[in-house]
């Protein structure tokens, strides 16, 4: 998905380069939504501080 995201955008005016930081948590059994969320959001934060184009799996 950050590779995909991470493509140059062809537009008239020329192309824009777009990067994504993504969190990704893994939902136990037992485990709730908001700590599933939770989970994800550090995840997220976590590849925002590694740098651009990153992603972190939670988990």
């Amino acid at each position: 998905m950050v590779e995909a995201i991470g493509r140059p955008y062809l537009l008239e005016a020329g192309a824009a380069h777009v990067t994504a930081s993504v969190g990704i948590a893994v939902n136990r059994p037992g485990t709730g939504a908001d700590a599933v969320l939770r989970a994800g959001d550090l995840a997220m934060y976590t590849a925002q501080k590694a740098g651009k184009a990153r992603y972190v799996v939670s988990g």
